[in-house]
């Protein structure tokens, strides 16, 4: 899989899934091998420099309420996710839906161009908010919050950690 997301440009993908392979098999000599020689080439700190994981930790446990904070293309696939709390809410599958109503609305907004570009999307469940907010064309920043949440600590944290999130993603 990181082969094909290096084929298709997505360099920060592809460093996060080798890095995450030889985190489970560190054994795998050549995956070893290939994460050094992608990062390398990519001017990149071993192991180092994307760490999505601090971003989103700082999220989640800044802002009170707040249950998972995920970085995720509009494509479905998780780059990285930090969830605390119930163990047994499913993060990827709930933002992989949401994402593709953050897509319409997205496509919605460009046939009205005086609107601008969507800044954020928010759907309030009865048992939970969901807050995507775009980083790049390809990637978004999710987060889940209780009901009683401070959502806007939550907006104002993903608006400030979008940008060093782009800049990550190269």
């Amino acid at each position: 899989m990181a082969e094909l997301f290096l084929k298709q440009g997505h360099s920060a993908r592809a460093v996060w899934t080798y890095r995450k392979y030889v985190e489970h098999h560190p054994e795998d000599a050549q995956a070893t091998a290939r994460l050094a020689a992608i990062e390398e080439q990519l001017g990149l700190r071993p192991g180092g420099v994307m760490s999505f994981r601090e971003h989103l930790q700082r999220i989640v446990d800044s802002t009170p309420g707040a249950l998972a904070s995920t970085l995720m293309g509009f494509d479905g696939i998780a780059i990285d996710t930090y969830q605390v709390g119930n163990p047994d809410l499913d993060v990827a599958t709930l933002l992989i839906e949401y994402s593709a109503a953050t897509q319409q609305v997205r496509k919605g907004a460009d046939l009205v161009p005086q609107a601008g570009s969507v800044v954020t999307v928010e759907i309030a469940a009865e048992h939970l908010i969901a807050m995507m907010r775009p980083v790049t064309d390809e990637v978004f920043l999710g987060v889940i919050l209780e009901p009683s949440a401070v959502t806007g600590k939550a907006r104002y944290l993903m608006r400030l950690a979008g940008p060093q999130l782009a800049k990550e993603l190269l």
